[in-house]
């Protein structure tokens, strides 16, 4: 008898091995898929921004040449005007520079976990979709104190925020709502094990209708399909905020919008 269910557990083991590992490997495979395609389309859209945001201090920059040629052709260029233009074409180059920085720093993966301030990992992904937000005349209302820290993956909860900032974005250019308006805000409680952070990231867009509440953070699933939606940021999101941070993401419908809220907790012992 013992030898029979030897047998039989065996059996069982290399049947397991032989179909469940394929199905295993294949939704790996899809997930990785899916943060490629995911990524892929955000790259774009930041090479974009990033693009929009150079523009002007180059045109800016361009602007101060052509009025130096012009001034030291008519003999008119003294040392004070001249540091005045030096002055400007340098914190045109500055604003350049913090931009790219800012994008690369976004790119960069994490390899360690590093303690970082909440209200600065805000400020780059605001910083980066800056010139969209001004064009489509967004208010930002970033309540957040810089008192508040995390020990964990800078740049991959820097992601996250940025995802929840592109569909505030879009929930509040779409509903046409006046004024549109993106507030953040957040706030720590500790206790005797751990400290929980609550970000709270709200937008001025219509409510999410009842029908949709399940399928918000599906793989796949998106509203903006038209527009080039891929229905992945906020699933990764998800994933992320779940397995990294041993946090949770949610939403709920608010007078005049919608608030995402992120919950992250952080052992004391981690410190």
């Amino acid at each position: 008898m013992l030898l029979t269910i030897v047998i039989i557990i065996a059996i069982v083991i290399t049947l397991i091995k032989r179909f469940y590992e394929p199905v295993v490997k294949t939704a790996e495979q899809n997930e990785i898929v899916m943060i490629h395609q995911s990524r892929q389309a955000k790259l774009g859209e930041m090479v974009g921004n990033i693009a929009h945001q150079c523009k002007q201090p180059l045109n800016n920059i361009n602007i101060d040449i052509s009025n130096m040629r012009d001034d030291c052709r008519a003999n008119e260029l003294t040392p004070d005007l001249f540091n005045e233009y030096e002055q400007r074409i340098r914190e045109n180059v500055t604003i350049m520079s913090e931009t790219i920085t800012d994008f690369a720093n976004f790119l960069k993966p994490d390899k360690k976990k590093e303690k970082f301030s909440l209200r600065d990992s805000i400020d780059t992904a605001l910083s980066i979709m800056k010139e969209n937000l001004v064009i489509n005349q967004i208010n930002i209302i970033n309540n957040v104190d810089k008192s508040i820290s995390l020990l964990n993956y800078k740049n991959e909860f820097m992601q996250c925020v940025f995802n929840i900032l592109e569909n505030a974005r879009d929930a509040a250019i779409e509903s046409d709502i006046w004024p549109r308006t993106i507030k953040i805000s957040a706030r720590e409680d500790s206790n005797t094990d751990s400290k929980i952070i609550y970000l709270y990231i709200f937008n001025s867009g219509h409510n999410i209708p009842e029908e949709q509440h399940e399928k918000v953070f599906k793989p796949y699933y998106s509203t903006k399909e038209k527009k080039g939606g891929t229905g992945i940021g906020l699933y990764l999101v998800k994933q992320i905020i779940e397995k990294h941070f041993d946090g949770t993401i949610s939403f709920t419908n608010d007078d005049g919008g919608v608030t995402f809220t992120i919950t992250v907790m952080e052992a004391k012992n981690e410190h």
